[in-house]
């Protein structure tokens, strides 16, 4: 394995990104992550990047699994079940469906860059050309307080 130019974005580059037209910011983290107000495994702070939007990185597996709850993740992990990526149709219709198209700039991120660089090789997998990581990912932006974060609207409870 060799570093690739190209393929890191940094947090001022991300920072740059937000809202504008052509780039699109993927959150690979689960679903439970991403809507979280409560708190953040891997940072400061609940919530995600404005703008983002969420490609679990285990759905590049199965995009059955994009919101499968963490009882049912551990058993896929503990199961024979293959842990390569899916087909080029199932990636193209999961990313598709996230509003991700290969004309674009893409960033992926997650809490400390592992699962963004599982979303970035499915992308190339699928002949992204302009794909990059932020390997800063979550646990860098929720640490600057002067970063914006944006919180998921919480479902209202049948009470």
């Amino acid at each position: 394995a060799r570093p690739q130019k190209g393929w890191l974005a940094s947090k001022e580059e991300v920072l740059a990104s937000l809202g504008k037209p052509g780039v699109t910011i993927v959150d690979c983290l689960f679903p439970e992550l991403y809507n979280s107000s409560d708190g953040h495994l891997w940072g400061r702070r609940p919530g995600h990047i404005p703008g983002a939007v969420n490609v679990p990185y285990f759905a590049n597996i199965d995009p059955g699994l994009a919101d499968a709850a963490a009882e049912d993740r551990d058993k896929v992990l503990a199961s024979d079940h293959p842990l390569t990526f899916g087909s080029v149709q199932s990636l193209t219709e999961l990313y598709g469906n996230a509003g991700v198209t290969p004309d674009q700039d893409v960033i992926t991120y997650c809490g400390l860059g592992y699962a963004a660089a599982c979303g970035l090789l499915a992308l190339k997998l699928l002949g992204h050309e302009r794909v990059r990581v932020y390997d800063g990912s979550w646990s860098e932006w929720s640490a600057d307080p002067s970063l914006p974060v944006e919180i998921s609207p919480q479902p209202e409870s049948n009470q």
